[in-house]
């Protein structure tokens, strides 16, 4: 009687997993839906935006991405693109050609993270958002809003160093109030504070 059982639940699991439709996965099989949201950048005149959509990732041209992030393409080719951040003081090299992983090149070594990518029509696709996560920038991405994308890219140490190799110096004398304290002091700190302060209108 036990082997009737059992072989009778073995055939009601036999006859369910072959009625069961396949698992989409959406990784490789879901094809991009093109769209264009209303948009926001500190560093671009521009009020809108194209790009791909898919798998709850947007993907965008990298002229767009360098428009918004103050990035600078400075090679591509069939397997990479680089791309130039804070006055060259960056480097980071994106592989299209599947790998999906974007390196930042350092001084004495190199920092692997994911980079989505999508190459359609010969045209290279990034992920916004990992993109400009990666680089420490603000961002809103809101279908619903009245601005749909936000985006702010902020002052930070690598453009404090670039500032300081351009300019020589990270405070403007006038910016100073010595009062009681210490001249040594007082620069010291305007040196500290103007690393990390640029004046920006975010949103």
């Amino acid at each position: 009687m036990n082997k009737i059982r059992l072989l009778s639940l073995m055939l009601v699991a036999v006859i369910c997993l072959s009625i069961m439709p396949p698992i989409a996965y959406a990784d490789s099989q879901q094809e991009p839906v093109a769209v264009t949201l209303s948009m926001y950048s500190n560093l671009s005149e521009k009020n809108s935006i194209s790009g791909l959509y898919r798998d709850n990732v947007f993907y965008i041209t990298v002229d767009d991405l360098c428009q918004i992030s103050g990035a600078e393409l400075i090679a591509s080719d069939n397997k990479n693109i680089t791309l130039s951040l804070s006055r060259g003081w960056r480097h980071l090299e994106v592989s299209i050609d599947g790998g999906d992983v974007m390196k930042e090149v350092m001084h004495s070594d190199s920092y692997y993270i994911t980079m989505p990518v999508i190459v359609k029509d010969e045209t290279v696709y990034l992920s916004a958002i990992d993109f400009l996560h990666y680089i420490g920038a603000t961002y809103n991405l809101n279908k619903d809003a009245k601005v749909q994308f936000k985006v702010a890219v902020g002052y930070n140490i690598f453009d404090a160093i670039g500032d300081v190799a351009d300019k020589g110096h990270f405070f403007w004398w006038d910016e100073i109030d010595f009062g009681k304290k210490s001249v040594e002091d007082v620069l010291l700190n305007a040196g500290v504070v103007a690393l990390i302060k640029q004046r920006f209108k975010y949103f």
